[in-house]
């Protein structure tokens, strides 16, 4: 038995980048196989297998498009150029350094958690403004409505008392004293 070299052994050694390197064995792969047919196909690759990968995920595509863009990646490793301030290690549940992209995903989970949490607390606090104007609404048109009761008994009890000081004299008041006098 002898053991083969990996085509893309050679062209890493060149300096070629590793994607430039994976397409081109792709590519080399996707000819030999559609030249190497026969009659039958044997092992038909079903296409929406891979649909559920994670380098079909959103998260993944844009965490590599962001890599690619700005050519660095958060870190785990405090010293490293990319982060600036110097943080713990991440570590899953069984204490093992988390990859760049989990804690992509986690951070992006976070902010929509906050984004989620700022918005309830904003709606909450709208919700409670508007109670309270309610209420001082309230009290307002329950002081006008007792003012106006006030002001009404008021005019009453003087109507009342120039009603009685113009009345016509009644016929105790006529006689004078009254009876035994």
């Amino acid at each position: 038995w002898k053991p083969r070299q990996n085509p893309m052994i050679g062209s890493l050694l060149a300096g070629e980048s590793l994607q430039d390197a994976i397409a081109e064995t792709e590519k080399a792969k996707g000819n030999a196989t559609s030249s190497n047919k026969k009659g039958r196909e044997r092992f038909k690759s079903r296409e929406d297998r891979y649909d559920s990968t994670i380098e079909n995920s959103e998260d993944y595509k844009s965490f590599m498009q962001h890599w690619q863009n700005d050519g660095a990646y958060p870190s785990n490793n405090p010293g490293s150029d990319a982060t600036k301030k110097e943080e713990p290690v991440a570590v899953d549940e069984e204490g093992r350094p988390l990859s760049a992209i989990v804690m992509d995903i986690r951070k992006k989970k976070d902010d929509e958690a906050k984004k989620k949490a700022d918005a309830k607390a904003a709606a909450a606090k709208a919700r409670e403004a508007a109670r309270s104007a309610q209420e001082a609404l309230k009290k307002k048109e329950k002081s006008k409505k007792k003012k106006e009761r006030d002001k009404n008994r008021r005019s009453e009890r003087r109507k009342k008392a120039k009603a009685a000081a113009r009345a016509p004299p009644t016929l105790l008041q006529k006689a004078g004293t009254g009876f035994g006098g």
